[in-house]
């Protein structure tokens, strides 16, 4: 007796079909629909079926009864794109690596909708190679080779794009011994040397990375080291400000922040370079020996915020900041504790109180109106990302958070600022982020918002969730006009929007990540190499590796040592593409 075949989908009539497709969920309804011809057929053809998913899908709520069915579709699959059903699915993947050596992730350093917008470094080297990651291309943009000829060792401990947009470079240089300068005997090229005896921390500066000037000015500053610590985390404003924390090597709660400032009157210019020396203020130093602060946890990252007058701190395992402080004149032990403040807000939740850490806002609205017959007001709102965790119930939500304020049209500047939104204590929540799982990793601060703030990214290790959100829509809330963009079925019952993401796995770890200047092109730096996602409705789910140009022939100029960077426009040379 023959086995029966078992029953395969396509076996089913039209009608179960049908009913399958008006059942499953949007985003199984759109994968069905791109198998095969007949599916297709049957899922671009029945208007209820299509109707019912554009009722379950985020959308203006506009009269589509005059549209034919095939136009019905397209309005679906225009909805859906836009906010990534199935990208996690069909979006292709490009991962770059050297063809000689490995990214150096904890080194190198990412930025958002800039030109260059990459900046590598191989893992022992000592340059810095920059490259624009985007449109399905990466081109090497300059290479920055150490600015000065001495003999020693070069470490190139991070690299940071700073707010004016140069590029800076902390370097640790390790003199050669003097054995091994037999040939160097000439008292002039002695005494020249003699400032690098010394094992020093230097700032290098380089700036207008995005002009693609011939022969940039380039700043070196000599950074005096903290004896007995490392530095663990900088950020730059511009050459001439600075703030680094620095860890004992051997016990890791005793820790400084240093806010290290240009010294004036000397400097001295040769070459097109700039030779300086920095002054170190301490912002933080935690002293066991001391009241003020007697340990302080580890910090991983810090950022300047507000142009360069708050300080954002980061600690093993967050996702946002954990500390913040304000650079003020800190001279006494009052002030000092003023800049060690927590990141904490409440905001009620439901019939809940929670206290909630507070990202800086990633989108913001601004109108003007008639207060009465006198004035004109200003209104301002502020869109961000809140995390809270029930200490004893141990969850963890993520929520989209909103604040706002007012003042007078004639005292506003009317520009957007969005750093300012972390003065803000009075938070709303207008939507929650499902999915969100907190941070177990040592890494921290792995969140992205792309130019318009339609997306959110956040890694967790090797996972990366992503979520699709209208930002005009939820900032106002259920008093705006376009509140039921959202459907039913995607708001609580306590009226905000619940959001649920796609999920990327890169089969890596993630150190980094931004938005380049498009809404669906995900850049990540990750332990086997720098991924780029196309998240695009075009996508074809391909993976592909790619090499990276290292050594291309600029075509303004040759790499030079010295005078800083030579840069170019030059494509990827596709030295190879392997499928994985």
């Amino acid at each position: 007796m023959d086995r029966l075949r078992p029953l395969e989908l396509l076996d089913l009539p039209p009608e179960l079909l049908q009913l399958i497709l008006f059942h499953c969920s949007t985003p199984s309804f759109l994968q069905l629909s791109s198998t095969c011809q007949t599916l297709y057929t049957i899922a671009s053809s029945c208007r209820e079926v299509i109707k019912n998913h554009l009722k379950r899908t985020p959308g203006a709520r506009t009269s589509l009864n005059d549209l034919k069915t095939e136009e019905l579709f397209r309005v679906l699959k225009a909805r859906t794109a836009e906010h990534l059903y199935g990208a996690n699915f069909h979006s292709d993947l490009t991962n770059y690596i050297f063809k000689c050596g490995i990214i150096d992730n904890c080194t190198s350093a990412l930025r958002e909708g800039e030109d260059p917008n990459a900046a590598l470094v191989e893992k022992g080297g000592s340059r810095v190679l920059l490259y624009h990651i985007q449109s399905k291309e990466a081109k090497l943009r300059s290479i920055l080779e150490v600015p000065y000829d001495q003999p020693g060792r070069v470490e190139v401990i991070k690299t940071v794009f700073c707010r004016d947009g140069s590029l800076a470079v902390l370097q640790k240089y390790e003199p050669i011994e003097e054995s091994c300068q037999a040939g160097r005997a000439h008292p002039f090229a002695k005494e020249a040397l003699e400032s690098y005896r010394q094992a020093e921390f230097h700032l290098v500066t380089y700036p207008d990375i995005s002009g693609f000037a011939r022969v940039p000015r380039v700043t070196v500053g000599v950074l005096q080291p903290v004896e007995g610590f490392h530095p663990t985390a900088i950020d730059v404003q511009n050459p001439s400000m600075a703030v680094i924390a620095w860890q004992h090597e051997r016990y890791p709660l005793q820790g400084q922040v240093l806010m290290y400032t240009l010294v004036k009157d000397a400097s001295v210019e040769e070459d097109g370079r700039t030779y300086a020396m920095y002054s170190s203020k301490p912002i933080i130093d935690a002293d066991p020996a001391s009241n003020i602060l007697q340990c302080i946890p580890p910090i991983v990252r810090l950022e300047l915020n507000d142009n360069a007058s708050q300080v954002l701190y980061y600690h093993p395992s967050s996702t946002l900041y954990n500390r913040y402080g304000d650079l003020l004149a800190l001279d006494t032990a009052a002030q000092q504790r003023h800049s060690w403040m927590k990141n904490a807000c409440n905001v009620t939740l439901g019939h809940r109180l929670l206290r909630f850490s507070i990202g800086i806002p990633f989108f913001c609205t601004h109108e003007t109106y008639q207060a009465d017959s006198y004035r004109q007001m200003c209104r301002w709102q502020y869109l961000t990302l809140g995390i809270a965790r029930h200490e004893s119930e141990k969850w963890t939500i993520a929520c989209l958070l909103r604040s706002e304020a007012r003042c007078r049209s004639s005292r506003c500047q009317h520009v957007p600022n969005l750093d300012r939104g972390r003065r803000f204590n009075q938070w709303v929540v207008m939507a929650r982020l499902w999915g969100y799982q907190n941070t177990e990793s040592s890494l921290s601060g792995l969140v992205a918002t792309s130019p318009r703030g339609k997306r959110i990214a956040v890694a967790n290790w090797n996972v990366i969730y992503i979520w699709a959100l209208n930002p005009q829509v939820i900032i106002e809330g259920q008093q705006g006009k376009e509140w039921e963009y959202y459907p039913e079925n995607m708001k609580s019952e306590h009226g905000f929007v619940e959001l649920k993401p796609i999920v990327l796995q890169p089969d890596a770890v993630c150190f980094n990540l931004k938005f380049s200047q498009s809404e669906d092109e995900l850049i990540a730096l990750t332990d086997k190499g720098l991924m780029r996602w196309d998240l695009g409705p075009a996508g074809k789910g391909f993976k592909v590796k790619k090499f990276l140009d290292m050594d291309a022939k600029i075509s303004m100029g040759e790499t030079s040592k010295g005078t800083g960077p030579a840069v170019g426009t030059s494509n990827l040379q596709d030295v190879g593409m392997i499928d994985t």
